[in-house]
Formats: structure tokens, C-alpha cells, sequence
């Protein structure tokens, strides 16, 4: 018998075997009726195999702790360290990191201690992200320094539009910059993503599991640097600077560049389902 597959979590009704349980059942309702029913839960521990490409995964950040280090569930064991004191708030699921840019605080990992951040090639970020002040130029996620020529990878938002930007460089000076059509604002969840296609030579930026803004020619690899890793703010060469003030919620880095198809599905995946479950398709 094939089984149904329940690709986007937001709509509940697809799960149906029994009216009264409510979605997602429990995993003994589930295990009573995967037999011949339709669908698999599996807890939070397991979101890494149902993401698209997980095995390129090099970082993904829950980030449901109260305050200290964030775990990396990816296997890279890419912790990052709490500077400042970074706590939380209500995220999209669980907890989220609740950034203040007034007392500078960022999650880190240095160039030494990280493994697999380094990346030349093919890129995605991706992460639920809630602003608490706009119209000001604030980073997300980099591995960036500008005053040194030490640029990488940069995920930001612009102050004078409010529009997320990718920016990439092949050697540390100048960069490339990708930014979407539509302004973010505060108060409010988005899904962002952005991406490096080396097989179109393209970068792209993502909101709400849509390509938002034109693609830009991207022809080269992205430069290697000693720069730390972080979430909120860059590491500069002068020293702690743009830091993010809101909260971030289920960061993901892969290098490999995701399809808009599965961009939309780590949205779904990581926003969408109720209690840290998602729905695995069983095959037919």
C-alpha cells in the first residue's frame, strides 16, 4: 500500500487515520499505524536526516538553550560560544538566541576549532530569523573581517533598505553582493535563506521559501579565511562590530547549494510542525 506523504507540516489535516488525535499524534498512534497507515514521527534529534542534503550539513543550530554555548547537531561538533551573554526568547520552535545589539552579543566558533565552516564552494544558509530594530545594518551570519581583507561569506540585513544581502569574495577585498527585492520587518518570523550555485554561477537570497530578488553572477570560489564563524556581528580585524539585534532560531549551514524546491521544504521542516515532530515519508 503506499503511504502518504506529508511533505508540508502546516497542514495539519493531512494526518487522518483517526480524527480524534490531534497533529502530531503521539508515537504510539503513529506506531499503531505504520503498518498500513501513512506516516512516521520522529523527535527533534532526528530533524538532521529529514533535511534536504543533510549529509552536507555542516552546522545546525536548534538553538533552544536558556543561555551558555549552542549546540551543533550536525555531527561537526561545531559548538559555539556564548559571548555576552546571549539568552532567549520564544522562537519559531522551542527557543530561540535573543540577541542585544546595545551590550554586543554573538555566538562564536574560531577558524581553528570549527570544522567544515571553511567553505569555498557551494554554499546555503538558512535560518528563522525575528528583528527588533531595522534601519540599521546588522549581520546575521558571517565568517567576514573588512578591515583586513579577510572577507568570506556574509548573511546580512541593510540599514538604509531593511533587504537581506549575501556577500562573497573570492580573495578578502572586494566582494560580490546578492540582496533580495523585499524589505524585512521587525516584529515579525521570516525564513531566510541564500545560496551559491556553481553550476549556474549564481547567488541567490531566499524569504519565506521563495528565491526574493534577482540572482547575481557569482563565477569564482569564495576566499578561505582565518576569521571566526559567527551568529549576530562580524569578526573584524578592529574588533566585534554589527552586531544583530533580534532572535534567530534553527540556523543551518550546508556546502552544497539547495534547489528552491528544497529551500521551501527546510522551511516547512524547521517552522512548520507542532512540538519538535515533523512527518518522514515511509516510501510506498
Amino acid at each position: 500500500m503506499a503511504k502518504t506523504v506529508l511533505e508540508n507540516c502546516d497542514n495539519h489535516a493531512l494526518w487522518t487515520p483517526n480524527d480524534a488525535v490531534n497533529f502530531p499524534p503521539s508515537q504510539d498512534e503513529a506506531d499503531k499505524q505504520e503498518g498500513t497507515g501513512s506516516i512516521k514521527v520522529i523527535a527533534s534529534s532526528d530533524l538532521l536526516a529529514a533535511l534536504p542534503q543533510s549529509a552536507n550539513v555542516q552546522g545546525y543550530w536548534k538553538l533552544d538553550e536558556q543561555n551558555g554555548n549552542r549546540a551543533d547537531i550536525s555531527g561537526k561538533n561545531n559548538t559555539l560560544t556564548d559571548n555576552n551573554t546571549v539568552l532567549y526568547a520564544a522562537g519559531k520552535i522551542g527557543n530561540a538566541a535573543d540577541f542585544e545589539k546595545d551590550t554586543n552579543e554573538y555566538l562564536s566558533i574560531t577558524d581553528a576549532a570549527q570544522t567544515g565552516l571553511d567553505i569555498t564552494g557551494e554554499i546555503t544558509i538558512a535560518f528563522w530569523v525575528k528583528l527588533e530594530t531595522i534601519n540599521l545594518s546588522q549581520a546575521f551570519v558571517t565568517k567576514y573581517s573588512m578591515s583586513d581583507n579577510k572577507r568570506a561569506y556574509a548573511f546580512t540585513i541593510r540599514g538604509v533598505d531593511n533587504k537581506i544581502q549575501f556577500a562573497l569574495s573570492s580573495n578578502g577585498g572586494a566582494a560580490t553582493e546578492g540582496r533580495s527585492t523585499s524589505a524585512l520587518a521587525t516584529g515579525t518570523w521570516y525564513h531566510i535563506a541564500a545560496t551559491l550555485n556553481q553550476t549556474t554561477d549564481l547567488i541567490q537570497t531566499y524569504i519565506a521559501g521563495s528565491a526574493d530578488g534577482d540572482a547575481l553572477s557569482y563565477t569564482t570560489d569564495i576566499y578561505d579565511n582565518t576569521r571566526k564563524f559567527l551568529i549576530s556581528g562580524y569578526d573584524d580585524n578592529t574588533g566585534f562590530t554589527n552586531p544583530f539585534d533580534g532572535l534567530i532560531d534553527e540556523a543551518i549551514v550546508w556546502n552544497k547549494c539547495l534547489t528552491a524546491e528544497e529551500v521551501l521544504k527546510v522551511k516547512n521542516i524547521t517552522g512548520s510542525c507542532l512540538n519538535d515532530y515533523i512527518a518522514r515519508d515511509l516510501g510506498a
